[in-house]
């Protein structure tokens, strides 16, 4: 009965590999069935659960998986012997990675196959945008930094506010309520730059979201908002930063606005503007910018990993996003000034100085 139960099991889930695989189904039923339904029921179910306490709760359960395997080889009256031994516990490894990635697609990964942010908006992304636009997005950070490089951190109070953003962007922009963690849990530092070159983490099957402790605190606090957009059901990296921008830049909370700003000015100002004008933007920044940009590059080069492991890392995650079906791979990051700049041409967002300092006078 065992066997014949856990066979039956592994059959469903190799069809959902299947299904999901060879057959996807079209973009708009994603839309609608499931990011629209399964995973906002889902997620309004599980996010309370495991976001709502400040335990790893995936650690604490793998911690119970390892236990289980070792109390269950060492006590169970069944020793098999010779070849046997890794036969067995080879199959059990195909069915746990059968089991997870299944259980991945259902969970999460099905938000990748939904229909492009920018189609659902309805922005021209095709136009490439200015050279003006380009330094006009880069002032308008710049502004934002330097109004409001003096907030006080507070990681409680800066957390709930970008909650309450990012919950209020989405429902502006696709109508749609999300289930967000009240917790985004910090590992220890490096612990994610070592492992991965990432930043931050969500994780699929418990939609807990972590953000590494190495990092200054402004980009602990951007990353959160990222991951945030995560759990929210953005799969592609590019729309997660679009939508944690919107929220980090039309906050209330001056924190949350100021690491929003950062992040995108420290990682598309130097790509996209040139030189003497970048520098010259630079040179009226606070110091306080300098000062974490240069702590992220000092958390970032103390916690690399080897060249070979990181080219392998690079590699890796590039090959799992393209089978997901995000085109641009890696280079989905690249995008998401882009999406803010046509969503601010189309009149989806409007960055107005005049709106922020009303923001920030409140």
């Amino acid at each position: 009965m065992r066997r014949f139960l856990t066979v039956s099991w592994l059959l469903i889930c190799v069809a959902v590999i299947v299904f999901w695989t060879v057959l996807p189904p079209s973009p708009a039923w994603v839309d609608r069935y499931y990011a629209s339904g399964f995973y906002t029921a889902l997620s309004s179910l599980l996010v309370p659960l495991t976001g709502s306490v400040a335990l790893p709760v995936t650690a604490l359960l793998l911690g119970a998986l390892l236990v289980w395997l070792v109390l269950g080889t060492t006590l169970s009256k069944r020793r098999p012997r010779g070849w046997r031994t890794p036969l067995r516990w080879l199959g059990r490894g195909v069915v746990a990675a059968v089991t997870l990635y299944a259980l991945f697609i259902v969970m999460w990964g099905a938000n990748y196959g939904r229909t492009p942010l920018e189609t659902r908006l309805n922005l021209s992304t095709d136009a490439t945008p200015s050279t003006l636009e380009h330094i006009a997005f880069a002032e308008v950070l710049s502004n934002v930094i330097r109004h409001d490089h003096a907030a006080a951190p507070n990681w409680d109070a800066d957390l709930e506010a970008g909650r309450a953003s990012l919950k209020r962007v989405v429902r502006q922009l696709e109508d749609r309520e999300v289930a967000l963690p009240r917790f985004v849990k910090r590992t220890p530092p490096g612990f994610l730059l070592l492992t991965g070159q990432a930043t931050g983490l969500t994780v699929p099957w418990t939609l807990e979201a972590y953000v590494d402790r190495a990092l200054p605190y402004p980009y602990q606090l951007a990353t959160a908002l990222h991951e945030l957009a995560h759990v929210a059901g953005y799969g592609s990296e590019a729309e997660a930063d679009f939508v944690a921008g919107v929220a980090g830049l039309t906050s209330e909370n001056a924190s949350v606005r100021y690491s929003a700003a950062l992040v995108l000015f420290a990682r598309s100002a130097p790509q996209n503007l040139l030189p003497e004008r970048y520098q010259a933007i630079l040179n009226y920044l606070p110091e306080r910018f300098q000062n974490d940009l240069s702590a992220y590059r000092r958390a970032y080069t103390r916690y690399r990993a080897p060249e070979t492991v990181t080219q392998f890392q690079t590699r890796f995650y590039n090959r799992y996003l393209l089978s997901q079906r995000v085109g641009a791979g890696i280079g989905d990051y690249d995008r998401a000034s882009t999406l803010l700049m046509a969503a601010q041409r189309d009149g989806v967002l409007e960055f107005n100085w005049e709106e922020v300092l009303l923001h920030a006078s409140r």
